[in-house]
């Protein structure tokens, strides 16, 4: 299984991207790295992720390891995910990284609630990380940049605010959700957050700093 703790170099964050398929992951790898990442535009289950994928960046005088991970698929049983999450271990091991300071949860703002399979996954990460890692699981969502923005104020953010009383229940001690624009920003304050537990000064909320980035 993964082991996760603080990082083997003191200036490396290594964060693990995870969620069902077509939720953005690769695109927030490309968006904080600026590297070549290949991209699903329709954000079908045909995801070009089939395999863990390294990537880095340097911030806030640390360099980040971002690991994106294969998608897993909301018709999959637990066990079928679970298996998912093993491959990740075993490439993780592969990738001579096994060690993982953190764990970026997506999830695509254009689903009203948590799904079923949503949940399962977060359950499986608890029994994985346990509770005391909870401030190390950042929960974020994606695909704003897909709706118009008049749709942002009485659709989105009060669809954001119920998914924060959802992942407050699952994930009683993490920050807040954070957003992912997609506009060259907003990526920005994920990664400061890690930076932070790292330093000793993070704050726990993560939706707070979103809102720097116009969000509401």
């Amino acid at each position: 299984m993964l082991l996760l703790s603080r990082p083997m170099a003191p200036s490396n964050v290594v964060l693990l991207l995870i969620g069902l398929h077509g939720t953005g992951k690769s695109t927030f790898a490309k968006a904080a790295t600026g590297q070549d990442v290949k991209v699903n535009p329709t954000g079908g289950v045909d995801a070009y992720t089939k395999e863990c994928n390294k990537y880095t960046v340097d911030f806030k005088q640390r360099r980040f390891i971002i690991i994106d991970t294969p998608g897993m698929a909301d018709q999959n049983t637990i066990e079928e995910n679970l298996d998912v999450l093993q491959q990740v271990a075993d490439q993780l091991q592969n990738l001579d990284q096994e060690r993982v300071n953190g764990v970026i949860y997506f999830h695509s703002i254009e689903g009203a609630r948590l799904s079923g399979v949503d949940r399962d996954n977060i359950r499986i990460l608890k029994k994985i990380c346990g509770d005391e890692f909870f401030p190390r699981v950042a929960f974020v969502t994606t695909r704003w940049d897909r709706i118009r923005r008049s749709e942002w104020d009485p659709i989105l953010v009060p669809r954001n605010r119920d998914l924060e009383t959802e992942r407050m229940k699952l994930l009683p001690n993490g920050p807040s959700i954070f957003r992912f624009l997609n506009d060259g920003e907003s990526h920005k304050a994920v990664l400061d957050y890690f930076a932070g537990l790292e330093d000793g000064t993070a704050a726990n909320r993560g939706d707070k700093k979103a809102r720097r980035s116009g969000t509401g």
